[in-house]
C-alpha cells in the first residue's frame, strides 16, 4: 500500500511537472485575501518559510500522499481484508483529476487530504464512537473547512455518528464538542483577519457565486439600480447569445462565459465606480445585484442550482465529441464583444507578485482567459467516474434514509448504516453547497473522491462478507450432508 502511495507521489509529479501552479485564484490565496478562508493561506505561508513559494506544490502532494496512506490503512484494520486494502489503496490514488489540481495552488489537494483524514477517522469512529474519537473526527472536520469552507458538512457527518453513543448524556456531550468544534472554527478567520489586516471586515466567494446563477437568467423589467442596470446589460447580451445555440452547447457557453463576465467586466467596472481598489471589497454590491435578480427570476435561479447539483454529484464532463461541437459553434458563431476593463489595482499587483514569487514568466488574470473549449477528457474516463460517483450518490441517499430504521437492525447492519449516512450527508452536504454558488466544474468534485472510494469500498465489503458467509454455510451443510452416520 505505501509502495502504491510512493509509485503514486513520484509519478505524479514526473507527469505534471511542466503544469504552471499560478492559476487566476492563486494569489488570492498566496497573499491571504480577506475573502477567503485561513487555512489555505496558512499553508502557503508556511511553504514560503520552509522554502519559497515553488515548495508549495511538492509539499501539498506529499501532504495529499500521506493522507490516502492513511486511510487505506484506516481501510485494512478496518475490514481486515489485506487484498480488498491493497485495491482500495491502489484505486485511491489512481485519480488523475486529483494528481492535476495538486500541481496547481488551488484548495483541491489539501482540501482532499483533509478529506482523507477524515474518512480514515470516521473509520475508526464508526465502532467505538466514543467522545475520544468524535472529538479528533470534529478537529479534522474544522481543518478542513478552514481550507475550504464548502466543506462545513462534514460536521454533519460526524453528528450522525453520535447515534452510536450508548447514553443520552453521552450523547449531549458528544453534540455540544461538535457545536464547540463549528464555531470555533467560524470564528478563526475573522480573528486572523484582526491580526493581519487589522479589521474583521471580509468579503466571499458567495456573492459572486450566487451571481453567476443569475446571469443568465431573464429579468421581466430593466432595473433602475444603475449598477444592476449595468449588469443586465451585458448579462442580457450573453443570454441572447447562449439561448441561440444547441441545447448540448449552451452548459460550456456558460462556464466559458461567466469567468468574463464577473471577473473581467462586472467587478472592476463596479469597483472603480465606487472608488475599490480590491475585489473583495465589492461583494456587498455584488449580493445586493444578486439577490434582486433572484427575486425577479427565481425559479431560474433554483433550476441552476439543480442543474449543477445533478452535473457535479454524477461527475459530467466534456468529452472529445463535446469540446469540438463547441469550437465548431464558436467558430460559426462570432461571440459577443465584451468591453476588457482593468483589473483593480490591488488585484492586478497581486497578480505580478504571484507571478514572481512562484517563478513563472507572466501573471494569470481573472477573466482575461480566451474563449475556448474546456479540456476534453477521455470517454472511458468520464463514463468510469460517473459510475462511481453516482453509485456513491446513490449509496449516501440510501444511507440517510435507513437511519430511519436503525433501532431495529443487527449491531453490523447498523455500523454500516452509521457508516454510510455519514459518508452519505458529507458527500451530498459538500457538493450541494457548492452547487449553490458555482456551475459544475470538476475541480468540485476532487476532494470528494476518498469519500466515493470510503464508501463503495465499506459497502462492497459488507457484501463480500455476506455472500462469503452465505457460500461458506451452503459448503458446510452439503459436507454434513455427505458425512456418513457415526
Amino acid at each position: 500500500m505505501a509502495g502504491f502511495c510512493l509509485a503514486a507521489y513520484l509519478g505524479a509529479a514526473w507527469i505534471t511537472a511542466d503544469v504552471s501552479p499560478l492559476r487566476p485564484d492563486t494569489p488570492s490565496y498566496l497573499y491571504f485575501d480577506p475573502s477567503r478562508s485561513i487555512g489555505y493561506p496558512l499553508f502557503l505561508w508556511i511553504s514560503r518559510q520552509l522554502g519559497g513559494a515553488v515548495l508549495a506544490v511538492p509539499l501539498q502532494m506529499l501532504v495529499l500522499t500521506i493522507s490516502l496512506f492513511f486511510l487505506g490503512l484506516a481501510f485494512f484494520k478496518y475490514t481486515g481484508r489485506p487484498v480488498l486494502s491493497v485495491l482500495f489503496q491502489l484505486g485511491l490514488v489512481l485519480s488523475p483529476e486529483m494528481w492535476k489540481f495538486a500541481a496547481m495552488l488551488l484548495t483541491e489537494a489539501t482540501a482532499t487530504a483533509a478529506v482523507a483524514l477524515w474518512c480514515a477517522q470516521l473509520l475508526r469512529t464508526v465502532r467505538a464512537p466514543d467522545s475520544r474519537s468524535i472529538g479528533f473526527l470534529t478537529v479534522i472536520s474544522g481543518v478542513a473547512t478552514l481550507v475550504k469552507p464548502s466543506l462545513a458538512p462534514l460536521f454533519i457527518g460526524a453528528t450522525i455518528l453520535v447515534l452510536g453513543q450508548p447514553s443520552w448524556k453521552q450523547r449531549g456531550w458528544a453534540l455540544a464538542l461538535i457545536a464547540a468544534g463549528l464555531t470555533t472554527t467560524l470564528a478563526v478567520t475573522p480573528i486572523a483577519n484582526l491580526f493581519l489586516h487589522g479589521s474583521t471586515d471580509s468579503g466571499s466567494p458567495v456573492a459572486r457565486g450566487v451571481l453567476q446563477h443569475t446571469l443568465f437568467c431573464s429579468v421581466s423589467k430593466p432595473p433602475a439600480d444603475p449598477d444592476s442596470a449595468f449588469v443586465e446589460r451585458y448579462a442580457r447580451a450573453v443570454t441572447n447569445y447562449i439561448s441561440a445555440a444547441p441545447r448540448a452547447v449552451q452548459p460550456g457557453l456558460k462556464r466559458l462565459y461567466t469567468g468574463k463576465l464577473r471577473f473581467g467586466l462586472i467587478i472592476p467596472t463596479l469597483g472603480r465606480r465606487h472608488g475599490l481598489e480590491e475585489s473583495w471589497r465589492t461583494d456587498t454590491l455584488l449580493w445586493r445585484i444578486a439577490k434582486e435578480r433572484i427575486a425577479a427570476n427565481p425559479g431560474c435561479y433554483a433550476r441552476s442550482v439543480l442543474s449543477s447539483y445533478l452535473g457535479i454529484s454524477t461527475y459530467k464532463s466534456y468529452s472529445s465529441a463535446d469540446s469540438k461541437r463547441l469550437e465548431k459553434f464558436l467558430l460559426a458563431n462570432p461571440p459577443v464583444d465584451l468591453p476588457v476593463v482593468p483589473l483593480l489595482r490591488s488585484d492586478e499587483q497581486l497578480a505580478v507578485w504571484a507571478a514572481q514569487d512562484i517563478g513563472v514568466p507572466e501573471s494569470v488574470l481573472p477573466g482575461r482567459q480566451d474563449l475556448e473549449p474546456p479540456t476534453a477528457r477521455p470517454l472511458p474516463l468520464i463514463w468510469s467516474a460517473r459510475l462511481l460517483y453516482g453509485a456513491a450518490a446513490s449509496l449516501g441517499v440510501l444511507g440517510l434514509i435507513s437511519l430511519l430504521a436503525l433501532g431495529i437492525m443487527s449491531p453490523q447492519l447498523r455500523e454500516l448504516t452509521m457508516c454510510a449516512a455519514a459518508l452519505g450527508a458529507a458527500f451530498h452536504g459538500v457538493l450541494l453547497l457548492t452547487s449553490i454558488v458555482e456551475l459544475p466544474l470538476m475541480r468540485y468534485t476532487v476532494p470528494m473522491w476518498p469519500v466515493v472510494c470510503t464508501l463503495l469500498g465499506v459497502v462492497g465489503v459488507f457484501i463480500f462478507r455476506r455472500a462469503y458467509l452465505h457460500h461458506t454455510k451452503r459448503a458446510d451443510g452439503r459436507r454434513e450432508t455427505a458425512a456418513p452416520d457415526r
